[in-house]
This record gives C-alpha cells, sequence and structure tokens, in this order.
C-alpha cells in the first residue's frame, strides 16, 4: 500500500493539513517543518499523486533548468543556449538556478514551485549522480549529462565507454604500440566509464594493462603537472608511443610537459584528447586529435524529450555516442 500524506502526518505527530502545506505550499509553513516533512516524505518513499496533478494542472508555460559546476566549462553556455533557443522557439520561458560543488537546496527547488514551472532539467558538466527530491515526482524532469540516483527517470547522457574504446582500438589499429593514459580523478562517473572502454580495447588488442602508465588527476586547475614529467619521461623511456588524455585540458597540460621534455608532436610521441573543446582543440599546435563528447546533442535531446514527455509517455534514457575527431596530434601511420 503506498504511503499517504496521512502516514507522514501520523510518524510526525502533526496534522495532515500541516503535512499537505508542507508539500505543496511551502511558502505557508516554516521552513523547519518542512524540511521535516519532506525528510519523512522521502525516506517512507511518499509519491505525490492528486497534489502533484495540481501542480502540473496550474503550471505556467516556464521551464526550470539547474546548472551544475558550469563555472569550469567553455562549453557550459553552448548548452544553455542550446537549451534556450529550443526552449523559447516552443513558448517556454526559463528560470536558471546555477550551483557549483553541490546540490540545490529545498529554498531553490521551492523557488521553482512556487514559479509553477511545467518542466525542470538538470544540466551537469559532470555525469554526477543527483540526490532525489520530491520535485522529480511533481514536475517532469529530465537529467542532461547526470541521472537521479533513484531509478526511474529520463535522462541523456553520452556513451564515454564507447568513445574511449573506439579510439584506443583505432589507434592500435594504425600501428601505435604502448599506450600511456592520464584520466581524470575517479570519483567521476566519465572517469570510470572512460577508463572501462580503455581496458576493453586494450584486451581486445591483446595488449596488458600496465598500471605504471596509467594514472588520475584532479580536474580542478590547482594541480601542478609537472610532477608528472618524470613519470612521462620513463613511459616514453619504456616504449609509449601515444598519450591518451581523459579530458583535453589534460592533454594541453601533456603539450606543455612533452615541450619541457623536448619532445615533437606527434613525430616523437602522439596525444589524444576527450571532450574536443574547441577553446583548445583547435587552438593547439598541431592541432588536437579527440574524441567529441556531444554536448549540444545531449543539451538538444533532453530539452526536446522534456518538451515532448507528458504524465502517460514512460521514462526514455537515451546515450549518444562520442566520435573521434582526427587532427594533427596523431600520425597516420
Amino acid at each position: 500500500m503506498s504511503t499517504t500524506i496521512k502516514d507522514i502526518a501520523k510518524v510526525l505527530g502533526i496534522s495532515h493539513s500541516t503535512v499537505s502545506r508542507a508539500l505543496n505550499s511551502p511558502e505557508k509553513v516554516q521552513e523547519k517543518t518542512r524540511e521535516l516533512v519532506l525528510k519523512a516524505a522521502q525516506k517512507m518513499n511518499y509519491t505525490p499523486n492528486a497534489a502533484a496533478r495540481d501542480m502540473k494542472k496550474n503550471s505556467l508555460h516556464i521551464l526550470g533548468v539547474v546548472t551544475l559546476n558550469m563555472g569550469r566549462s567553455a562549453y557550459g553556455s553552448e548548452m544553455i543556449g542550446v537549451i534556450n533557443q529550443h526552449a523559447r522557439a516552443s513558448g517556454y520561458q526559463l528560470i536558471y538556478i546555477h550551483v557549483e560543488d553541490g546540490f540545490p537546496s529545498e529554498g531553490d527547488y521551492n523557488i521553482l514551485r512556487e514559479r509553477r514551472i511545467s518542466g525542470l532539467i538538470f544540466l551537469s558538466l559532470d555525469p554526477v549522480a543527483i540526490e532525489f527530491n520530491l520535485i522529480f515526482d511533481e514536475i517532469r524532469t529530465v537529467f542532461v549529462n547526470c541521472y537521479c540516483e533513484r531509478p526511474g527517470y529520463s535522462f541523456v547522457q553520452a556513451n564515454n565507454i564507447q568513445g574511449l574504446f573506439d579510439i584506443t582500438h583505432y589507434i592500435f589499429q594504425c600501428g601505435y604500440n604502448k599506450t600511456m593514459f592520464i584520466n581524470l580523478d575517479s570519483r567521476y562517473q566519465a572517469s570510470q566509464e572512460r577508463k572501462s572502454g580503455y581496458l576493453q580495447a586494450l584486451k581486445l588488442n591483446n595488449r596488458e594493462f600496465e598500471s605504471d602508465k596509467y594514472m588520475e588527476v584532479p580536474v580542478d586547475f590547482s594541480f601542478d603537472f609537472t610532477t608528472l614529467d618524470t613519470d612521462i619521461q620513463a613511459a616514453i623511456d619504456d616504449g609509449v608511443d601515444i598519450i591518451l588524455c581523459g579530458r583535453d585540458e589534460i592533454a594541453l597540460e601533456v603539450y606543455f610537459t612533452l615541450a619541457r621534455l623536448g619532445f615533437s608532436i606527434p613525430d616523437d610521441v602522439a596525444v589524444v584528447g576527450f571532450d574536443n573543446q574547441s577553446i583548445i582543440s583547435q587552438r593547439v599546435y598541431p592541432k588536437l586529435t579527440t574524441v567529441e563528447l556531444p554536448y549540444q546533442k545531449m543539451a538538444e535531446q533532453g530539452v526536446q524529450l522534456l518538451l515532448n514527455q507528458n504524465d502517460q509517455k514512460p521514462t526514455e534514457q537515451i546515450i549518444i555516442n562520442c566520435e573521434p575527431v582526427f587532427r594533427g596530434s596523431i600520425l597516420n601511420k
């Protein structure tokens, strides 16, 4: 039997009308009371029904957009621009809430409730798990480059495993023999997926995984890449002829490192990135061969999925492939 508002009220020892106001009219109760009700509702797996339908019925032509960590990216504005273009073309206004290094607060969600948005889209720089909130059941919600920690919601993600697998398999087919992989921090799902694709390609091509040829670095800009000079020099001395990088920012630092060490790209060592950030990949010399993370496609698919979704339509999970972009940082062997 599903949990009701009266069940929550009984557990908390308050009236069911107070619980109803806390869930549906947050401005009418104290913040402390609302937080208490929300925690109980989540713990008891409460799913809104009539109240949620009323919210949808009374919603306006407004979409909420929650952006996570976009301040660290050059392509975040491109994704936001795509969503803005498609939403406005369909007659929707947008409300933005931006969060760095965390998740939206209950106050943020209350702002969206009060504005009676008719849809909610999450847009993340990194494919993280988003903490569940009851608003996801109250309002149509789509996650782009991220996902809800509780399954059952629509999302659009990139196929990081396929992207790293394809480029690694390709370079072996081209005649490269030994790789080094400098990945981003394993706390991120993208890092784990890209490593998985790399390992699969090694296995298919009968190459052993060498732990000293694999390393992970933080995604922030405070990391001192000169500390990797000795490791990269040792790897090249051991026969590494191509360096794979989990992000284009890492590839940029590898360019600097190889220049300090006196190596030429791609004649001495080839370099491959991941993301295809044009501000990096097309402005270094030689231009960077990389794997394109389909940011604009994900944003477009996400907003269209949200606009086309209705109460009867089942949730959808869309995975978009990451395609290689070949430039001058590898040789055509």
